[in-house]
């Protein structure tokens, strides 16, 4: 290990070879933290990491220390790597064990190091006939504790020694029954089997062969197991990290994503069979010689498919949802609901006058009035499909069409639901908890004649609502209109009756101008127009979503009785009205 005390053992042949003591001398056993070697920069396999500290890049100021390069749990994490530079051509790292087991093992020194990296750029070489690869630019993101490091100069370092401390020492052959007696323990440690070991028995094994021997048995099961995908904390390899960066790209391209993140920019010119090979080779699948049926079926039994069209076509439906609603949807106030069943909209009245207490007197009791209105959510959904030609010819138009159309159906089944709660009864709205509809003369918001909206009669309006009261019939509560609500018929003559002008006298000055908010909804007729208050102050109507799915929702699943894929778009939406005290209508003429 690099930077260990080193003693030097003299061999039956005169050969010298080096030793380095077991424990690393700067292990802190309170702390469990020691310095190590990450990389020698010698070759490995005919590899080399480059050192240069501008030919790596650390992806974190602090790194994980893994078990043996695990990353199917979180339990694998055993430690941190932090403070990483280069000092003498070589990578060191502080690194701190948090592990009991792992740290006792550390400080017994039966445990290397290794790191696990990605390569950008190689540069190629020969040395001595052979060729050598050395990794010019490469990323580092975790460090592992392994029982057998690949690098030779890695490991945990010792305090330096003066060169005094080099020593000449006379070799003691260790005799056969300690050689097995040793390459059994290596077996053990390593999970190696007996059978393994019986065999380098067999075959007089010293122990530096068997070691060789244990370092290629470790490296040949690993080669055999099936790569496993997972991450500790936030990684760029994460494959669900990986399929909502796609998901962000395919959204961005349908017009679903306005801006698109920085980390999803190089995946928006893919198209969607790209982007699912991209997603299936994160998860370790093979995709390399796959056809587009093939590579699609896959991508369906793992999720992949309806996942990244699910997400994407439902930001593109949220897009094409908001744009279509009505502009009714101004005059509501927005709730939720957390079941369907009739939901109660209780209005407080106002509570009895206060009253002169006289000296030693008693105070009396007092009560408020109240009126309950109700209402509903209920849901509204259709599928729809899209074709395996679709599918397997990438046709990204036809899909990100499929998701706008079922926004604006979602849209139009809300704005519907809407406008007919306010037309309903020719225009006068439903029917109130007191049995008379929204706009009645005993509810005072109401004309008795129609005519054009104009400054008398906007006046008209304007005068009832400021003159409402309470539910006791006697409290005034100033209801202040704020909205103008038409028909495309009459949106001329409103817009001219709330409008700004210089006139020639200050008599004529028109006192609407900027009090009134128009709006215009098409699919009203008729000349009937509406006052309404702001429904932040005073509400009239109210509509709720299901807690649970706030607007419409887009589900997806393979296609039973199409070829291809079915979505599904489910909208669990209803509205009432819940006061009249808020609005005013006029029949208009």
């Amino acid at each position: 290990m690099a930077g260990q005390t080193e003693r030097f053992l003299t061999m039956p042949d005169g050969m010298l070879t080096r030793a380095a003591p077991v424990g690393p001398r700067t292990f802190d056993p309170a702390t469990g933290r020691v310095t190590a070697v990450l990389s020698s920069g010698l070759p490995v396999r005919g590899e080399i990491l480059s050192t240069d500290p501008t030919a790596y890049v650390v992806a974190a100021p602090r790194l994980p220390l893994l078990d043996a390069h695990r990353r199917d749990s979180i339990c694998a994490v055993i430690g941190h790597v932090e403070n990483i530079r280069t000092e003498a051509g070589q990578i060191v790292a502080d690194v701190t064990v948090t592990d009991e087991a792992a740290r006792s093992m550390v400080e017994a020194g039966t445990l290397g190091i290794s790191v696990g990296y990605s390569v950008q750029r190689w540069r190629d070489d020969t040395r001595d006939g052979a060729r050598i690869r050395t990794a010019t630019a490469w990323r580092l993101s975790e460090a592992s504790l392994v029982p057998i490091a690949a690098d030779p100069g890695s490991g945990f370092r010792s305090d330096p020694m003066p060169d005094s401390s080099l020593s000449i020492e006379p070799h003691r052959a260790q005799d056969r029954a300690e050689v097995n007696q040793s390459i059994r323990a290596l077996s053990t440690r390593h999970n190696l089997g007996a059978p393994w070991a019986d065999a380098q028995i067999d075959a007089a094994a010293d122990l530096p062969a068997a070691r060789d021997a244990a370092l290629a048995e470790i490296e040949r099961r690993a080669a055999a197991t099936p790569p496993i995908r997972a991450h500790v904390g936030s990684s760029n390899d994460d494959p669900d990290v990986i399929r909502t960066r796609l998901s962000d790209a395919l959204a961005h391209r349908m017009g679903g994503l306005t801006e698109l993140p920085a980390e999803a920019v190089q995946y928006r010119g893919l198209g969607v069979h790209d982007m699912i090979r991209t997603a299936l080779a994160a998860r370790g699948e093979r995709v390399i010689g796959l056809s587009v049926e093939a590579l699609m079926g896959r991508a369906m039994v793992t999720g992949d498919l309806p996942n990244l069209l699910q997400s994407s076509g439902h930001r593109t439906l949220l897009g094409a949802y908001s744009t279509a609603l009505s502009p009714v949807f101004g005059l509501f106030r927005q709730t939720t609901a957390t079941d369907f069943r009739t939901m109660s909209r209780i209005r407080m009245g106002e509570m009895d006058a206060l009253e002169k207490v006289a000296e030693n007197g008693e105070i009396t009791r007092g009560g408020f009035g109240e009126v309950a209105e109700s209402y509903k959510v209920e849901t509204f959904a259709r599928i729809i499909g899209l074709g395996r030609p679709a599918l397997i010819n990438d046709d990204l138009g036809a899909f990100a069409q499929m998701a706008q159309i079922q926004g604006r159906a979602a849209a139009e089944k809300q704005n519907a639901t809407a406008v007919t709660l306010l037309t309903t009864g020719s225009g006068l709205g439903p029917v109130m908890s007191d049995g008379v509809r929204l706009f009645h003369s005993t509810h005072g918001n109401v004309s008795g004649s129609g005519a054009v909206p104009d400054a008398t009669t906007l006046a008209a309006g304007v005068l009832a609502m400021r003159t409402q009261k309470g539910i006791d019939g006697a409290s005034p509560i100033n209801a202040t209109p704020s909205f103008l609500l038409v028909s495309p018929a009459k949106e001329t003559a409103a817009r001219q009756a709330v409008a700004a002008f210089y006139p020639a006298t200050a008599s004529a000055v028109n006192p609407l101008a900027g009090s009134l908010t128009v709006l215009v909804e098409a699919r009203l007729t008729g000349n009937r127009w509406y006052l309404f208050a702001d429904p932040a102050a005073l509400p009239v109507f109210e509509y709720a979503y299901l807690a649970s799915a706030p607007g419409p929702q887009l589900e997806s699943r393979a296609g039973w009785d199409v070829l291809g894929m079915e979505f599904r778009v489910v909208l669990d939406f209803g509205c009432g009205a819940i006061d009249h005290r808020g609005s005013y209508t006029n029949a208009g003429a």
